[in-house]
């Protein structure tokens, strides 16, 4: 699974950049000197805040499911601590 996972990481980047590139190449064609900077600005909080969002979901979904221990399923005869 690897090759396709790696793959299409690289698929999602590569067509993530170019509209992250596009987008701000069009914020200074839209706005003008004044406007640009504070929109460029939001707009990198916003991207940078995403950047953050996508590792962290697709971590919380390939975490297995986590059962809980309880002292009968220990498995040594030590008591847990626990518990």
């Amino acid at each position: 699974y690897f090759p396709m996972f790696l793959g299409l990481f690289m698929l999602l980047f590569l067509a993530s950049g170019i509209g992250n590139g596009s987008t701000f190449r069009t914020i200074g064609v839209i706005f003008d000197r004044t406007q640009a900077g504070p929109v460029l600005g939001w707009t990198s909080a916003i991207a940078a805040y995403g950047a953050f969002i996508a590792p962290v979901s697709s971590a919380r979904r390939s975490r297995p499911a986590r059962r809980s221990l309880r002292c009968t399923d220990s498995p040594s005869s030590m008591p847990c601590a626990w518990c």
